[in-house]
């Protein structure tokens, strides 16, 4: 640049020059707006509250900003306070009633005219469906289908977009899972073997191979019996083999049954995301509750229920008695196994099943049955964030 413009006030620069100074006085305003945009941007939480398949939306009311649109429920974070604890007292206030913020499904940030706001959107769980409101004009429990047909809020209009792009590829909010001990979270299959084969022996029958094992295992278990050349019949014969289980069974518990690899870290995630988890075994309750302890897992487990006997009925009634004394929704719940009797439970109990294929018995693909190879696939069907 010529010296004489840079040092006399007088010379006016060239018009090239003015150009850029211009250009760069418009880059640096604009900066500096979205830098402020940014740091004045409110937190404000939105509530994805799902029952019985619908979803919770309401309406503003007429005398404020966006009056007459739909939204997610929810409102903006106080200083001394977290995002969940925001979204708890806002739906205290809205809704008069109380809920529990489990975990975030998705954020987004969007710019109004008189200010932008990162949207929080929060899986929650209410208390009550006693919905009386405070701030909106009304509300609607409707299909996540539905969510589109709506006038939402420009804000969440994209988090309706991910509840609907999730919707159809089959991902559901799940807040609980009834989860099978032996061959799914245990992994005890050769040490069972074993035993079988023990008991085989003593009786002079020949023993079996892993793959002829994981073919013909089935609940009840005297059938299973019966198929590979036992007699069950006779009370008293079924009671020796019973105990003779158990005690080839023990001998080999502590060196020959593991936990599964990445259950623990699965378990704490799922937990971490507000998903309550619960053991439901045919296994009877006293040994299940030392095999838990035994290999302390008994921390990851909301309850811990075993069987009385054998029979897949005793079994359907303790899930049944699950479900209702903690009140766990149908559509939220389900159920993961090792057996084809866990996804006939799970179809008596109303929740969807997901099937372990390298646990006891040999699981084959069928369409309709999702079935998974390793736990990590677990994700496939149960959406964290």
């Amino acid at each position: 640049m010529d010296e004489q413009i840079l040092t006399d006030p007088m010379v006016e620069p060239k018009d090239s020059v003015l150009e850029c100074l211009t250009n760069l006085l418009l880059f640096c305003r604009i900066i500096t707006r979205k830098i402020n945009k940014y740091n004045i941007m409110k937190e404000v939480s939105a509530a994805i509250i799902i029952e019985d398949g619908k979803i919770l939306l309401t309406k503003r009311n007429s005398s404020g900003d966006l009056s007459g649109y739909w939204e997610f429920p929810g409102g903006k974070r106080e200083n001394n306070e977290t995002i969940f604890e925001c979204l708890e007292r806002e739906i205290k206030e809205e809704l008069n009633v109380s809920c529990k913020a489990l975990n975030i499904f998705a954020e987004n940030i969007y710019e109004y005219e008189n200010g932008t706001i990162k949207l929080i959107a929060i899986i929650a769980k209410l208390f009550s469906r006693n919905i009386i409101l405070s701030a909106h004009d009304e509300y609607i429990w409707t299909e996540i289908s539905n969510l589109l047909n709506y006038k939402l809020a420009p804000a969440d209009t994209h988090i309706a977009k991910l509840l609907l792009e999730e919707h159809k590829m089959g991902y559901k909010v799940i807040e609980s899972i009834i989860w099978d001990w032996n061959g799914t979270i245990l992994n005890d299959v050769d040490n069972n073997i074993n035993a079988v084969n023990m008991i085989l022996q003593k009786r002079n029958l020949p023993v079996i191979s892993k793959e002829e094992y994981r073919r013909k295992i089935k609940i009840p278990i005297k059938q299973f019996y019966n198929d590979i050349g036992l007699e069950t019949n006779d009370p008293e014969t079924y009671n020796l083999i019973a105990n003779d289980y158990w005690e080839y069974y023990n001998m080999g518990y502590k060196n020959n049954a593991k936990i599964n690899n990445g259950i623990e870290d699965i378990l704490n995630k799922l937990k971490g995301n507000g998903i309550s988890n619960y053991l439901l075994s045919a296994t009877q309750h006293e040994e299940l509750i030392k095999q838990v302890e035994d290999k302390d897992m008994e921390i990851y487990f909301k309850d811990i229920i075993g069987n009385s006997n054998y029979e897949v009925k005793s079994k359907l009634e303790k899930a049944q008695e699950l479900i209702k004394n903690e009140n766990l929704k149908i559509n939220n719940t389900i159920l993961i196994g090792d057996l084809i009797n866990d996804y006939e439970l799970a179809e008596e109990l109303g929740i969807k099943c997901i099937l372990y294929s390298n646990g006891h018995q040999e699981i084959k693909m069928e369409k309709g049955k999702n079935i998974i190879n390793n736990f990590e696939e677990i994700y496939n069907y149960i959406k964290l964030h």
